[in-house]
């Protein structure tokens, strides 16, 4: 069969039908939208909703004109502004822990980098003393680098002992100053929630 440039109905027409038929398919769905959602009840339940905003806003002017309401106020006030001044009193306590616990922290971050320089001196004291022992090294050379090596380690050892002396007093230090972080940050709530 030979192929054809002929169409079996008019395409402008066919065109137009499928416009028409879209364009009456959507006002179909949006008036069964509207059908649908437009129940008889709808008008009584926005009524409902009306009537109960204005008691809720009448039970809020009521509430609000009383006077324990006022008082209640006043009273949450007083509190707030107790928590404020017992703010600014632990803020000066905790400004000065916090130094305490800067100094601390720093002491110990220069100790830790002094005792890594001693740990590497320490370190390579023992190499040249066991390259001694690997070359059979003897008599003065061979004590002389054990010497050295001695020495450096006690120094090393008496360096670990006051870095963790002073990693405890840093740990000592945030840990006094945590009850004070967290009074700065809750004595609002605290003072409000004490009755």
């Amino acid at each position: 069969m030979p192929a054809t440039d002929d169409y079996l109905r008019n395409l402008k027409l066919m065109h137009r039908v499928f416009c028409g038929s879209a364009v009456l398919l959507l006002g179909t769905t949006l008036w069964m939208m509207w059908a649908d959602y437009d129940d008889e009840w709808r008008t009584y339940q926005r009524q409902a909703f009306t009537y109960q905003a204005e008691r809720l806003k009448a039970r809020e002017n009521a509430v609000s004109a009383s006077p324990d309401y006022k008082e209640k106020v006043s009273e949450l006030a007083q509190r707030i502004q107790a928590a404020d001044v017992e703010l600014v009193k632990q803020h000066v306590e905790v400004e000065k822990l916090a130094n305490q616990v800067k100094a601390a922290v720093g002491k110990t971050s220069n100790h830790l980098r002094s005792l890594k320089t001693e740990r590497a001196r320490r370190d390579v004291a023992r190499a040249n003393y066991n390259l001694a022992i690997r070359d059979e090294l003897v008599g003065q050379d061979l004590a002389k680098r054990e010497q050295a090596y001695q020495t450096i380690e006690a120094s090393v050892q008496t360096m670990e002992v006051q870095f963790g002396e002073l990693v405890a007093y840093a740990i000592k230090s945030c840990q006094s100053r945590q009850p004070y972080c967290y009074s700065v940050h809750a004595v609002r709530e605290k003072t409000l929630t004490s009755s």
